[in-house]
């Protein structure tokens, strides 16, 4: 809340998600943390490297600890039990392996993409002969209203 206070002035954008999501059975029950997450996407990106699947669900391990069992994700300690619970290596985590990597990623999203949060989703539409139209930014929390209204402008 005093993290919420200083950047944004109050909590009211993080009760409303949690209320919507309540809806959706997101409960975000142990959400309590802000953590720096470039280890956990250090931790994605090394699971992104075995497979996709195994890249999704580090994100979900993450999710869960961060949203639902009121862990910090950026805790060396909790991203060990992530990884092992994964079959990875924790050891992995130790060194930088994918650091660079990651920092690369992050620029390229804020300086080419434009995205300066989180989350941001980039909607778009396949032409017939599979070129891409330009994408419409979502940025930060969406109601489902607006997904609908990206979807309808694309396909017109």
């Amino acid at each position: 809340m005093a993290y919420n206070e200083r950047r944004w002035g109050s909590d009211g954008w993080t009760r409303d998600l949690r209320r919507s999501a309540k809806a959706d059975g997101l409960a975000f029950g142990g959400w309590k943390y802000w953590p720096s997450t470039l280890q956990a996407h250090r931790l994605i990106l090394i699971a992104e490297r075995k497979s996709d699947a195994l890249a999704a669900s580090a994100k979900g391990v993450l999710f869960r600890q961060c949203y639902e069992d009121s862990l910090n994700i950026s805790d060396p300690k909790i991203l060990q039990a992530a990884a092992k619970e994964l079959g990875l290596d924790g050891a992995l985590l130790e060194g930088d392996e994918c650091r660079d990597e990651v920092l690369a990623r992050d620029e390229h999203a804020k300086r080419t993409l434009r995205i300066s949060g989180v989350p941001h989703f980039a909607v778009s539409r396949t032409g017939a002969a599979g070129a891409a139209g330009q994408p419409i930014g979502l940025g930060g929390a969406q109601p489902a209203e607006r997904f609908v209204q990206a979807f309808e402008q694309l396909s017109s």
